[in-house]
């Protein structure tokens, strides 16, 4: 290489540039970590809902098998009170209490 071409070559231009290029993936680093964050507190969210979910399925579960067990009722409210504890069932109530 010639010193013109070195010359230009180590000028302030390319440090600018490379400079730039620094702060570019810099931003590029911060952004896909932000994405990661946000996705990995969007899955918490999900689970912390699934779950209260899951336990107000099983509350309700509960107290209905209760309620179906203890009180004498009314052939249709007993039938109403079966479906629905039928569809909490298959919601993921479960039949057992377990101690978490």
């Amino acid at each position: 290489m010639n010193s013109k071409k070195l010359k230009n070559y180590y000028s302030s231009d390319s440090v600018h540039g490379i400079k730039h290029n620094l702060t570019y993936y810099k931003m590029l680093k911060d952004l896909l970590e932000a994405h990661k964050t946000q996705k990995e507190n969007i899955l918490f969210r999900k689970r912390v809902l699934d779950s209260q979910k899951r336990n107000n399925y099983q509350i309700e579960y509960d107290r209905i098998r209760n309620y179906l067990h203890d009180h004498n009722i009314m052939p249709q409210t007993r039938q109403n009170l079966e479906d629905r504890k039928h569809e909490l069932k298959l919601l993921g109530a479960k039949a057992i209490n377990s101690i978490k």
